[in-house]
């Protein structure tokens, strides 16, 4: 399965000089943490919610607000495009045609959406992804540490990272109580690389779950 078949066209895009207002509603808009940003058709960076927390609404995006970003052929694997963004701690890749000009983006949210609808697993409310090295990962171990946690595992999947030296093990989970599972994790010294929860369900949950992840620097 390749990118071009799955990403959302005609999403909003930021350009040079939009302002900080926004990119913080399109942020609102189109349920992502990232947003490229082009001049001329060509991306120059991606900016992130975060990365504007100290602007204020009427400033002008600048080429200092963004950061480098992640580039993505549009047949690009489905997989391969999951593993560059856990590998470079992205939310979004930008998509590259032919003319070197951005032709569009596909967020970490629509590839979660799309592994939900192929995995059959509409009922989760967590994903957590961990980094373990390829030799050291154990699906069957993680799902059964869930499962102590008291999270229910739906469905599961592994990638390999760019590097090919450490794999992403992804669970797909229906947990109420994810703090749990987390502080698991760090008692085993396993990575976490990403955690999303789905807001809408409980937004509660997604502000301790931010507060936890910020303690525990991951």
């Amino acid at each position: 399965m390749n990118t071009v078949l799955v990403w959302e066209r005609d999403k909003p895009i930021l350009q040079a000089g939009d302002t900080v207002e926004r990119a913080r509603l399109l942020f609102s808009e189109c349920n992502c943490s990232e947003i490229p940003v082009v001049e001329g058709g060509v991306c120059i960076g991606v900016v992130s919610e975060v990365g504007l927390t100290e602007r204020e609404d009427k400033d002008l995006l600048q080429a200092s607000d963004c950061k480098e970003f992640v580039a993505i052929d549009p047949k690009a694997p489905m997989a391969r495009v999951w593993a560059m963004l856990l590998d470079r701690l992205s939310s979004c890749a930008v998509i590259i045609g032919d003319s070197g000009k951005c032709t569009g983006y596909i967020t970490f949210q629509e590839l979660v959406r799309f592994y939900r609808r192929v995995l059959g697993s509409g009922e989760a409310n967590c994903l957590i992804v961990l980094k373990m090295r390829r030799h050291d990962g154990s699906l069957a171990r993680m799902c059964s540490l869930a499962e102590d946690a008291d999270c229910k595992v739906l469905s599961c999947f592994v990638v390999e990272s760019c590097d090919l030296e450490n794999v992403f093990i992804n669970l797909d989970l229906f947990c109420e109580q994810p703090e749990q599972l987390i502080k698991s994790m760090e008692r085993h010294e396993v990575e976490i690389a990403r955690i999303l929860c789905d807001a809408a369900v409980d937004d509660a949950l997604q502000e301790r779950l931010n507060l936890l992840m910020s303690y525990l620097n991951v």
